[in-house]
């Protein structure tokens, strides 16, 4: 930068310790008025390379001469725009210049430095390289040709019609993005899938349901996947390894990686620091486009699609919630209304109380961490981008019924005091007789039982119908018959009709066998009365990815952690029998 111009612009407020890219930066943000036209009429006057006088021939007077030093925060005088640095001087009783304007020379030196600037950043060039060429004068084409032979090694001039780029194609925003498409169509042999949100089902169910034959309309899902275009510079990795991608990702940062091994790629892209220093500070906080994030995003995405593919229960029978926060979830449930009573003529209208009771419950943390080593770029092991992140994403998903399936079997107290399944609750099946797999008989029983439970504190008859019927494995057989059968399967004959037929949903899981291969259970749709509550953490309602130094290793962490809770909400949504 011309040094006039640089003692200019520290009077007016640039500071003394700037850099020539914040001083420039500076230049650049000046409002148009008297300070920005005399430091464009410096740039003008004195260009960088040029051999002109610092000072007029003896005896002549510039005929507007620049301020020496003009008072801070003063306007500077008029500039000698006027003049062409050829005719420095004008003989008193000249004729004056010539009115028309003339080229805007502080905006093509301005222009200059700025172009001069992206070389140097986008070929990892220093600040002092740039400096250097700025104040050489060089033009556009000598500092591309100038950079070239720095990065070759060799003093090979461009040739004619040659250009460095420095537009999008070394953009780092839209390398993130391509390289991230890369590594997933490299995971999923080319074909990119995203999860396309769907209405919920009636009961407010996330992501595929499991159920038994002939329950089709209960096979609702709130995500399907579908496939999208990769990202327009995807193709440029087609077939590469993740290094090779690591490679261009650190020369477009404006490392020279060039010549580096797989092995100090991998261990720079993994150690920030080191690459801070490697950009000369400038890589101070997590963007979107580091590369361990973008691995990142490669394995989330892996990780949420295999999580909403994958099959559960739990979602069929139970009702889903979100909570905004992390404290105590209290679901507040009141008494129903009693039956209207009769208001005589002239008669007053009785003032109703309801009863409420309270269950409370707090979501949980659950995950694990993986490794991606250097030894995993260096290998190209796409496992550690695809089948470990599906694995635990299915992981999660199998753990959301463990949670839900782990509230019936583990029959805990309410906030009552009774356990969720007791006689008082009127919702566990009693005596010898009633304590049976399921048949039309016990399922009539469970009906019925359901059916006559009552408000919290009054009589009223809640006349609860059963939906699901939740079973062990080890009952299939019979629950699918049972529920199949146009004649009773207990009948004597094919004459008796099934009452049953189609008349539940069946659920099972190995998890009700785990704990008992003969219990059995009864539940009423979430959307009658609340049964058992799934909630999650509101906008994480899927397991989330996330990455962390590991100073341990060479490599990176990446955490899955997925928060979750279940409750029983009311007892008289849900029955139990014992089986034999």
């Amino acid at each position: 930068m011309n040094p006039e111009l640089r003692k200019y612009l520290e009077r007016h407020g640039l500071k003394t310790e700037a850099s020539v890219f914040d001083a420039l930066k500076y230049w650049q943000a000046l409002e148009p008025g008297a300070v920005r036209a005399g430091a464009d009429a410096l740039a003008q006057a004195a260009p960088p390379g040029n051999n002109a006088p610092a000072d007029p021939p003896a005896g002549d007077a510039p005929a507007d001469p620049p301020p020496a030093d003009p008072p801070a925060g003063d306007p500077p005088a008029d500039p000698p725009a006027a003049d062409p640095p050829a005719q420095p001087t004008q003989q008193h009783g000249a004729p004056p210049p010539d009115p028309t304007p003339a080229p805007d020379a502080g905006a093509a030196e301005r222009q200059r430095v700025i172009t001069i600037m992206g070389v140097a950043r986008q070929t990892g060039l220093d600040e002092g390289w740039a400096e250097a060429q700025i104040k050489s004068g060089a033009t556009e084409a000598q500092v591309q040709a100038a950079a070239l032979a720095v990065l070759t090694g060799t003093a090979t001039p461009l040739p004619v019609g040659a250009n460095i780029s420095v537009g999008s194609d070394l953009n780092i925003d839209s390398l993130g993005p391509a390289i991230e498409d890369a590594v997933a169509m490299r995971c999923n042999g080319d074909a990119l899938i995203e999860m396309d949100a769907m209405a919920s089902g009636g009961n407010g169910t996330l992501g595929p349901i499991a159920v038994e034959e002939g329950t089709n309309e209960f096979q609702m899902k709130q995500f399907r996947a579908k496939p999208r275009k990769a990202h327009p510079r995807a193709r440029e990795f087609a077939g590469r390894r993740i290094s090779q991608m690591a490679r261009q990702y650190l020369s477009a940062l404006g490392v020279q990686a060039g010549t580096m091994g797989d092995m100090q790629v991998s261990q720079l892209v993994f150690n920030r620091q080191a690459l801070g220093q490697q950009l000369g500070g400038y890589l101070m906080v997590h963007s979107t486009s580091d590369f361990p994030l973008l691995l990142a995003n490669v394995a989330n995405k892996t990780l949420r699609r295999a999580y909403v593919e994958f099959p559960v229960s739990w979602a069929t029978w139970a009702r889903r919630t979100t909570a905004p926060d992390l404290k105590s979830i209290d679901r507040v449930s009141f008494g129903e209304a009693s039956n209207l009573p009769v208001v005589k003529e002239a008669g007053e209208y009785k003032q109703i109380t309801f009863g409420e009771k309270k269950e409370s419950y707090q979501l949980a943390k659950y995950g694990e961490i993986f490794l991606i080593t250097l030894e995993t770029l260096i290998n190209d092991d796409l496992d550690a981008f695809s089948r470990l992140p599906a694995l635990l994403g299915q992981a999660a998903r199998r753990t959301e019924d463990v949670i839900a399936y782990g509230v019936i079997t583990a029959n805990a107290v309410m906030s009552d005091g009774t356990a969720l399944f007791h006689a008082d609750h009127g919702n566990l099946a009693s005596g010898s007789g009633n304590q049976v797999a399921p048949s039309t008989d016990s399922l009539s029983a469970g009906f019925l039982a359901m059916a006559l439970q009552t408000g919290q504190n009054n009589d009223a008859k809640l006349n609860i119908q059963p939906r699901f019927l939740l079973s062990p494995m080890a009952h299939r057989q019979v629950v699918l018959q049972l529920l199949a059968s146009s004649a009773d399967p207990s009948g004597s004959h094919a004459g008796v009709a099934n009452i049953w037929q189609g008349g539940l949903v069946p659920v099972f899981h190995p998890l009700l066998d785990a704990d008992s291969s003969d219990k059995w259970y009864l539940a009423a749709d979430p959307g009658q009365i609340d049964t058992v509550e799934m909630a999650f953490l509101e906008g994480a309602e899927q397991p989330q990815v996330t990455s962390e130094d590991d100073s341990k290793t060479d490599g990176r962490r990446y955490k899955v952690r997925h928060w979750s809770a279940a409750k029983a909400i009311d007892h008289r949504g849900v029955y139990q029998n014992p089986g034999a």
